[in-house]
């Protein structure tokens, strides 16, 4: 049950400018390959 709680926990734990950041990474990324 340990494992199950750990899932939800990180998912909810990460920030979500954190993850707009990555988009934007991925995004510009995305923009140097074309």
């Amino acid at each position: 049950s340990a494992k199950r709680k750990d899932s939800p926990v990180v998912t909810n734990t990460v920030p979500s400018d954190r993850l707009a950041e990555i988009l934007e990474t991925l995004g510009t990324l995305n923009h140097r390959h074309e």
